[in-house]
């Protein structure tokens, strides 16, 4: 069940919110927040979970390989391993899929800052 988000006009950004759009983002929102507490236990986000619960995140092969192949080459710290890895649960959440796939992990990716040079 991914929501896709409709192009929208540059100069609209400015424009104040639709009501219904508002309200329509944040009941998905919390549809992803109820599944966190239903999987993580009450008042647990993805964000919070311990190190050592990490494991439980399931992962499909494909993404499993897809995160390591990518922490590999871009040189990913432990902590930063683990912060792709919630997010990427997150945005899974929100797409409705109970496992991560390799579009997750990806969306999750392109978050990272960009380094200067």
């Amino acid at each position: 069940m991914w929501v896709e988000v409709p192009k929208i006009e540059h100069k609209r950004l400015l424009e104040k919110t639709k009501a219904k759009e508002s309200s329509l983002l944040q009941k998905h929102v919390a549809k992803a927040r109820e599944i966190q507490a239903n999987r993580n236990g009450q008042n647990t986000l993805n964000s919070q979970i311990s190190n050592e619960d990490i494991t439980i995140i399931r992962l499909s092969d494909s993404a499993k390989a897809l995160l390591n192949q990518a922490a590999e080459r871009m040189d990913f710290s432990p902590r930063v391993y683990h912060k792709i890895l919630r997010l990427s649960r997150t945005i899974a959440d929100l797409s409705g899929s109970e496992a991560i796939e390799d579009p997750h992990i990806l969306e999750a990716i392109q978050y990272r800052p960009k380094e200067i040079i």
